[in-house]
């Protein structure tokens, strides 16, 4: 069987920690999503979703985390 090579691409969004001060270790991984644009849609309405309360509490990581797969051909 054949196969090839896939790239994927995931936006991950942070949400900071509850009343904690804003370094690295305060930041957990909410969700992630594969394009930028869905990323900062739930970013942006964080209530929608029933999680937080203040978009400031989140960020989307810049760019990404590509993963690269190997995948058949059907």
């Amino acid at each position: 069987m054949e196969t090839y090579k896939e790239t994927i691409l995931r936006y991950r969004v942070y949400k900071k920690r509850y009343n904690e001060e804003d370094n690295p270790k305060n930041w957990r991984l909410m969700t992630s999503h594969p394009t930028l644009e869905n990323a900062e849609k739930f970013m942006s309405d964080p209530i929608g979703y029933g999680l937080g309360d203040a978009r400031h509490d989140y960020k989307v990581v810049d760019h990404g985390e590509e993963v690269v797969v190997e995948r058949e051909n059907w």
